[in-house]
């Protein structure tokens, strides 16, 4: 079990030691303060807040969810999506 934990734990710092590369190589001002471990999401809600439009949970720090995802919970044109990075991934759709 514990060489488990360590593992997962060894994991996580060199996927957070690999984004801090990527981020010194386009000079992008950054520190590492806080919870490095802590994702994000996206939640959009209809007005009133009683329907959810879009779910999203990230699950790596890499993550983020798809323009078009985002523009058809909203109920516009996915015409107006630019191209896409391969690393976004689809979120739950309500």
């Amino acid at each position: 079990m514990l060489n488990y934990l360590l593992i997962k734990l060894e994991t996580k710092l060199l996927r957070l030691f690999k984004f801090c590369l990527k981020g010194r190589a386009g000079k992008v001002k950054f520190d590492l303060k806080g919870d490095g471990f802590q994702n994000g999401g996206l939640l959009i809600v209809k007005k009133g807040g009683q329907e959810v439009l879009l779910s999203y949970r990230q699950v790596n720090v890499a993550e983020h969810v798809k323009n078009s995802a985002v523009l058809k919970a909203l109920g516009l044109s996915e015409d107006a999506a630019q191209q896409e990075p391969d690393n976004q991934t689809e979120p739950t759709i309500k």
